[in-house]
């Protein structure tokens, strides 16, 4: 894709021709009658949670997923019409509005459930909730020990009972699905029997779920005779993974790569110093080029010395440290760049590949975090069928 003109600086490109390729793709592991609710909290993993579930609501996505008021009321705002769960904690105060809004809450305990009640029959509506339980992950959630499920029920019928609330769903989170080991392996299977004898139990004490869901994206791939009603894919959908061991069981493909552009090429002698700290020193002469990305952009500094791009087609170190707004490339070996030329951050060109997955584990940590670092200044180009379609800057767009 040719570089657009008004982009100087940095950029990253998010293709939703491949988005769609990776939600056929898990529909595909699937059974044909459950439901995807796709998981675009945190700006949609850092892709732009708006375009990222207008393209999904009109190519396959049942429900959307979320971490917290803002971003449901966000999605509502700007046409999103599916249903929307909010999987974290909401503030009470904003009950009348998820309500009418039609906004469904995670309630994960009493004491929650019964605060989002009194507002609700303070400000006269009834807000629908998905019950969550807490099967093994130590986070939100009802939670009994096995043989105590009889003090779960009784809460879980008082939320039954509460007048302004209606329970139209239930869900539990694996904690490590996305591990292949036998004791992994041996603990998803747990959860997912807790989840299923706690579900039989509330159903038997009268209380229907009439959605229930457990699978994430490690639940998608490895357990999806698991899925249940509905299933919450996150960062497959953007063809990431949090575990390198489950990248082979679908041709998934990132949806987005990023890029920059060389600012300045200058010939350096040896003995020369570059960058902070003088943590690098020329050798021999040497071509360095300065790139307009640092990690105010997301690019982490532990890659300094240590981490390359993309510069016409070949490889180029980064030498010196990371900066906030820059770094610098060794581009002695690469014939002819100058001032302008594009810089692959993450992405292909030519043979050489730079994937967020592999950045990720050379710094100790998952695509997950990574990608939802690439800063807000940097303008998120969508394209579909080739052409550019539209475009998130949220630094010139703002109010």
């Amino acid at each position: 894709m040719e570089q657009m003109d008004y982009l100087k600086r940095s950029w990253a490109v998010v293709d939703l021709d491949q988005l769609d390729e990776n939600v056929r793709l898990i529909r595909s592991m699937l059974p044909a009658d459950t439901k995807i609710a796709g998981v675009v909290k945190a700006d949609g993993y850092g892709h732009g949670d708006i375009a990222i579930a207008r393209e999904m609501q009109e190519n396959g996505a049942e429900w959307f997923a979320v971490s917290n008021a803002d971003e449901a009321v966000g999605l509502r705002d700007h046409g999103i019409q599916r249903p929307i769960l909010i999987l974290g904690v909401s503030p009470v105060e904003m009950v009348e509005t998820l309500a009418k809004k039609q906004i469904t809450q995670v309630a994960f305990s009493l004491e929650y459930a019964k605060a989002l009640n009194q507002e609700a029959q303070s400000k006269g509506v009834t807000l629908e909730v998905h019950l969550k339980f807490d099967t093994g992950m130590g986070r939100l959630g009802f939670y009994a020990p096995e043989g105590e499920e009889d003090a779960l029920i009784q809460e879980v019928l008082q939320v039954a009972a509460l007048p302004n609330l209606k329970i139209t769903g239930a869900f539990t989170h694996f904690c490590c699905s996305d591990d292949r080991s036998e004791s992994a392996r041996a603990y998803v299977h747990m959860q997912f029997d807790r989840f299923q004898t706690l579900s039989r139990l509330v159903q038997e004490a009268g209380v229907p779920l009439p959605l229930r869901h457990c699978c994430a994206s490690g639940g998608v791939l490895l357990y999806p005779e698991m899925a249940l009603d509905m299933a919450r894919p996150g960062i497959i959908l953007y063809g990431l993974y949090s575990d390198p061991d489950i990248s082979n069981v679908l041709p998934l493909k990132p949806i987005l790569s990023l890029y920059s552009t060389v600012a300045m090429v200058k010939e350096v002698q040896p003995g020369r110093y570059i960058g902070y700290g003088r943590t690098f020193q020329a050798d021999h002469p040497m071509k360095i080029a300065t790139v307009p990305i640092g990690y105010a952009d997301g690019y982490p500094r532990s890659l300094s010395n240590r981490g390359r791009m993309i510069v016409n087609g070949q490889y180029a170190p980064i030498v010196g440290r990371v900066c906030m707004d820059q770094l610098m490339l060794d581009v002695t070996h690469i014939p002819g760049v100058k001032r302008g030329d594009r810089v692959t951050v993450i992405g292909q060109d030519g043979s050489c590949e730079i994937k967020m997955d592999d950045l990720a584990a050379s710094v100790g940590t998952i695509s997950n975090e990574l990608i939802c670092l690439i800063g807000k200044r940097i303008p998120r180009v969508y394209v579909k069928g080739g052409r550019e379609v539209g475009v998130m800057d949220s630094i010139r767009q703002r109010p």
